[in-house]
């Protein structure tokens, strides 16, 4: 058996990242607060409360190729009570409009997890 055992993949070229052939990989994901802060994330660079409860835009930091929308994002938020979702009238190629409800399905704010699955711009 052999092990491979690296810090960096890179492309030939030596700076670019390598492309994924035949595969999905997450392009954006987020781990926000219930004031749109970010407390982890990889592609999003800010994120605003809008509103009042449960109603959240992010930002991305690279562009997506097409308008985003429940096909290629998910939203889980916190606690068994709680559910997200993507409010499609509003997101765009570089904003993703977030909307957590509570059970009797009332905006409400709550910790919340976004992932984007779609290609980039």
């Amino acid at each position: 058996m052999s092990d491979l055992r690296v810090n960096t993949i890179s492309a030939s070229d030596g700076t670019s990242p390598v492309i994924l052939t035949k595969q999905e990989a997450a392009k954006a994901w987020l781990s926000g607060t219930v004031d749109a802060n970010l407390t982890d994330s990889l592609n999003f660079s800010s994120g605003v409360d809008v509103g009042s409860g449960g109603d959240f835009d992010y930002s991305l930091t690279n562009a997506a190729a097409a308008q985003m929308d429940d096909s290629y994002l998910g939203v889980t938020a916190g606690g068994a009570a709680y559910y997200g979702r993507i409010g499609t009238g509003d997101t765009t190629t570089t904003v993703v409009d977030v909307k957590i409800h509570n059970s009797s399905a009332a905006l409400s704010d709550s910790t919340h997890f976004v992932i984007f699955v779609g290609d980039l711009a």
